[in-house]
């Protein structure tokens, strides 16, 4: 029971932590996807970048879309919460850096992406890895909690296991208590069966 109980938990741990960093690697990509837009000439190299940006915002919301159905924190909860005040208006921030790049406004591009996108993506990542240092504190909690349990199981079956040796040192020394006083009662009985046979 306590087993499968925690079994449950690591689960639930290491899926929110995968979640957590798909959501943070797919943000990472589409900044540096971004950057590399405002960089190129070639036509190619930016319709290419254009259906990776995309690619990795559905990446980013289908993660972000897993994690918000399982259980979470209280902690965990304001965290999303408040990132996801700071995806929109990054996000905004992008577009609006792609828009100039479409129009062929490098210079106003690369002010949009320097003043607002590049720091908005940057309180993005910090805000992810809050929650991901949220799931290492938890990892570690539960590794604390199920050290205790084992070591509270090691103590508990070592009682026992002294409880039963006591207890069997102590039918063993009632038995030969027991034993000793049958047998001296038997001597007596023989002893005094022999003088009354002698006395015959």
């Amino acid at each position: 029971h306590v087993q499968d109980r925690l079994e449950r938990i690591v689960h639930v741990h290491n899926v929110k932590t995968e979640l957590l960093g798909n959501m943070r690697n797919a943000a990472r990509e589409r900044s540096v996807t971004l950057l590399r837009l405002a960089i190129t000439t070639d036509p190619f190299d930016l319709d290419a970048g254009i259906m990776d940006f995309r690619e990795k915002a559905s990446q980013f919301m289908v993660n972000r879309g897993r994690l918000t159905q399982m259980s979470l924190s209280a902690r965990e909860e304001a965290l999303l919460e408040y990132s996801r005040g700071l995806t929109t208006r990054a996000v905004l921030a992008q577009e609006s850096v792609l828009e100039h790049i479409l129009n062929g406004e490098s210079e106003h591009a690369n002010r949009v992406l320097l003043e607002q996108a590049i720091p908005l993506q940057g309180a993005v990542l910090a805000n992810l890895d809050a929650l991901l240092a949220l799931q290492r504190e938890a990892g570690e909690t539960l590794v604390e909690d199920a050290a205790a349990r084992y070591r509270s199981a090691v103590i508990l079956m070592s009682l026992l296991g002294l409880a039963v040796l006591l207890l069997g040192a102590l039918v063993g020394r009632t038995v030969g208590l027991r034993t000793a006083r049958v047998e001296a009662d038997l001597y007596r009985e023989k002893e005094r069966a022999q003088v009354t046979l002698h006395a015959i």
